[in-house]
């Protein structure tokens, strides 16, 4: 398994730190419906890609968020934990819990994908940590729910590589990525025809 300590150093060294703090501080809240809350995971898994030069590749997978090419294309899980690992006070938090695995309604006991990524990457807007599999992945750190798998383990156990200094950057955006969402989602509503399309015509164009 790759070296925690290389891919801590690689990320540090090439992720731009305090613009994901200004994204998640501009998207934090604006996202927290239900019906939105993927989308804010989704869009940091994302931003990684971008605010490291590519040098950090989102794919995407069940399991496997990002890889890293430079690095044996080592993979990377990326989870959003809101005001966790340090309190509002910078304390480092004992425990950081995170869930791992959902089942999205699936029946049976839930089991970890055996390709899961070997790295758990956490952001929050007060912190980032990088959490290897042998801690994230400890049995007496995992707990089975009915619909999915989290993991509860000593902050002290992860690589610390942002504190609240580095990326809680206040920062509001000229529009709010909601109103752009409703703008996009307007934009297609109208792109579908007042009236549906003639067979006919398709059929005579052969």
């Amino acid at each position: 398994m790759m070296d925690a300590s290389t891919i801590a150093t690689f990320v540090k060294t090439h992720l731009n730190i305090p613009r994901i703090g200004m994204l998640i501080n501009s998207i934090d809240g604006d996202l927290d419906e239900s019906q939105y809350r993927f989308l804010k995971g989704r869009i940091i898994e994302m931003s990684l890609q971008e605010y490291s030069k590519g040098k950090i590749q989102y794919i995407g997978q069940c399991g496997v968020d990002c890889i890293i090419p430079e690095l044996d294309d080592v993979g990377i899980e990326v989870k959003f934990i809101k005001d966790k690992i340090y309190t509002k006070h910078g304390s480092l938090y004992p425990t950081t819990t995170i869930k791992l695995y959902n089942t999205n309604g699936g029946s049976g006991t839930p089991i970890l994908p055996p390709d899961y990524a070997n790295f758990l990457l956490c952001l929050s807007n007060r912190g980032i940590i990088l959490v290897t599999k042998d801690v994230f992945n400890n049995e007496s750190n995992i707990s089975i729910l009915p619909d999915g798998i989290s993991t509860t383990f000593p902050t002290h156990q992860s690589i610390i590589l942002a504190g609240i200094c580095d990326i809680d950057i206040p920062y509001t955006p000229i529009i709010t990525i909601k109103q752009l969402l409703e703008s996009v989602f307007i934009d297609y509503i109208n792109s579908i025809p007042t009236t549906p399309p003639n067979p006919l015509e398709n059929f005579f164009k052969r």
